[in-house]
């Protein structure tokens, strides 16, 4: 699904979780989330730009732990508690980035 809609935010969190949480592959999450760092071209929105909260609470944790990228962690760990206070992610993730602090 990620492939016909790259830019669907409800299919790149779900494809990021697969591969975080199922499959445990690094490689494909190098590959899904490194051309959204920014953007790529036309065809990748940076994930910002997907204006999705959960997906940038999600991402935030990845962007940390497996990037080492703080400033980008950081970055999508404040839109997600700015647009999505209340989102289970937010409230799932918290410890991870209070411990960051």
């Amino acid at each position: 699904a990620v492939e016909l809609e790259p830019n669907n935010p409800v299919f790149v969190k779900e494809y990021l979780m697969w591969l975080e949480l199922v499959a445990k592959d690094q490689r494909s999450l190098v590959q899904l989330l490194a051309p959204r760092r920014f953007g790529h071209g036309g065809s990748l929105q940076a994930l910002s730009g997907l204006e999705d909260a959960s997906l940038a609470c999600e991402a935030s944790v990845t962007a940390k732990e497996l990037f080492q990228d703080l400033d980008w962690s950081r970055e999508l760990w404040e839109y997600a508690l700015e647009n999505g206070p209340c989102n289970q992610c937010v409230d799932n993730n918290w410890p991870i980035h209070i411990s960051a602090q």
